[in-house]
């Protein structure tokens, strides 16, 4: 188990980067987190953590990981602690394929980035195993045992990168924009 300091924040697929106050945790060793573990099983000790943000990982383990991701960030969130998750609002996207009017870049937020790695299982491909609207991510959340939910979305960018230009070295190769929920949960007393 990790020792950590007071009011402090996990930062779950922290990638290679977080804010300072925070405690990031990534299944890839290569992006250099501060902790290596998965979220369906949390190396750190129950209650320890006033918040725990969870910013586009969901997706990415499939159905039946659902639920025990959320109630692993549960157990560590301290009482009335909380959390806050970002997924690719998918409502957005089948709205956008029944008037006709997917794009091309948008492919990505359904299935994933091609040629990236998928922590979980080191494939490299299309990554995105599970997809959520807000009915279906309150859902789960509130089935992990959260409670006062809110619900926002909003309009959100990301960059692609891995350009093999050695000029475009640091830069990203485009960045698109989507329609992303964002669920702040709290957790009973």
């Amino acid at each position: 188990m990790v020792d950590l300091p007071n009011e402090m924040t996990l930062s779950i697929g922290c990638g290679p980067g977080h804010e300072a106050t925070e405690i990031g945790i990534d299944i890839r060793f290569d992006l250099r987190p501060d902790v290596v573990g998965d979220m369906r099983g949390l190396p750190f000790r129950d209650e320890c953590f006033d918040s725990v943000i969870a910013s586009h990982v969901l997706e990415h383990v499939p159905i039946w990981d659902t639920e025990l991701s959320l109630r692993e960030m549960h157990r560590v969130l301290k009482p009335s602690g909380t959390l806050q998750v970002q997924v690719p609002d998918m409502g957005w996207i089948a709205e956008r394929i029944t008037k006709n009017r997917l794009t091309p870049q948008l492919i990505p937020m359904i299935y994933g980035a091609p040629g990236m790695i998928c922590g979980a299982s080191g494939r490299i491909g299309w990554n995105h195993l599970m997809a959520f609207d807000a009915p279906l991510l309150v859902g789960y959340i509130r089935l992990a045992g959260f409670r006062e939910t809110e619900i926002v979305t909003q309009v959100a960018e990301v960059s692609w990168w891995g350009s093999e230009d050695p000029r475009q070295e640091g830069k990203p190769i485009r960045t698109d924009k989507f329609q992303e929920l964002r669920v702040r949960a709290r957790k009973k007393l």
